[in-house]
């Protein structure tokens, strides 16, 4: 079931392949993979290194595309990282407990911007999602 898909993806252009992968970026799909940024954009700057970036993004999308077809593959990664790649480490947070975020910082700000950012909150009472107090009309189809 996967092949025909990854056989479309390896048909595909490189800019439909970095929009693919933008939509998935998009979607936190990639958290835990490198994105896109400056050192890549640089890289990009000779034929060769263009094609090694899109091969790059054309694996990133196989990979996603492998963890959504295929479950079982996450719990698999999720036991390896646990009971091999962190076996012996423990994590230890840098914030304790007991620590108390500083919002003394944003005091002047949020007192100057509060009254407008009021407008913004969502009124459950008097429209059913927050975009229809924005007043966006969802989907946004456009017919010809």
């Amino acid at each position: 079931m996967l092949w025909p898909i990854r056989c479309i993806i390896c048909k595909m252009g490189a800019s439909s392949v970095r929009k693919l992968l933008f939509v998935i970026l998009l979607l936190g799909m990639l958290c835990y993979m490198p994105t896109w940024g400056l050192t890549n954009a640089i890289a990009m700057a000779t034929p060769i290194a263009h094609k090694g970036v899109s091969t790059a993004a054309k694996v990133q999308v196989m990979t996603v595309l492998d963890l959504l077809m295929k479950p079982e593959l996450v719990d698999q990664a999720w036991d390896y990282f646990r009971d091999v790649q962190t076996k012996n480490t423990k994590y230890t947070p840098l914030i304790r407990p007991q620590d108390k975020p500083a919002i003394w910082l944003n005091q002047d700000s949020m007192a100057k911007y509060r009254g407008e950012m009021k407008k913004y909150y969502y009124d459950p009472t008097k429209y059913p999602t927050y975009l229809d107090q924005l007043g966006i009309k969802y989907p946004t189809i456009r017919i010809k």
